[in-house]
């Protein structure tokens, strides 16, 4: 098993940590975690990840802009919100997935690994359990391309 953490800026503004070789990829966000988005880099290519929390929502996304990255489980840090719902989408298609709560952390699996492309989208919605999933909307995330 391949192990590596990556710490961004060199103020720990977010810890990521990748099992390569089992498709698994952690983030934790320390600087501004309701609404963050930051590069990442794997073995084989890189992109960019952001997320944003609000009104016990939280949205996740992962998009590769060069190489590519097997995404199996995402694990996420919601804060103090317990996530039990989760919704997730690859360029717009649903794929079947299941959410825990671990030490804090949202652990979502997969039921499929999923091999992302460059420029694809892998977008992540959790939920606490009484919110219902099917009125759950995606917004657009953060993003210079979107001031104006």
């Amino acid at each position: 098993m391949v192990k590596r953490h990556g710490f961004l800026f060199g103020l720990l503004a977010v810890s990521i940590t990748v099992y390569a070789d089992v498709g698994e990829i952690a983030f934790a966000p320390r600087i501004s975690p309701r609404n963050f988005r930051a590069p990442f880099t794997v073995a084989e290519g890189w992109g960019t990840f952001s997320q944003s929390i609000r009104d016990k929502q939280m949205q996740a996304k992962l998009e590769p802009k060069w190489g590519s990255l097997v995404v199996g489980q995402t694990t996420l840090d919601p804060g103090k919100v317990d996530m039990r719902k989760v919704v997730v989408t690859c360029d717009g298609k649903p794929l079947a997935a299941a959410v825990d709560m671990i030490e804090n952390n949202a652990v979502v699996r997969l039921e499929a690994p999923v091999q992302l492309q460059e420029n694809q989208e892998l977008r992540l919605v959790l939920v606490p359990y009484e919110e219902e999933t099917s009125n759950v909307k995606t917004e657009q995330f953060p993003s210079s391309r979107n001031k104006q």
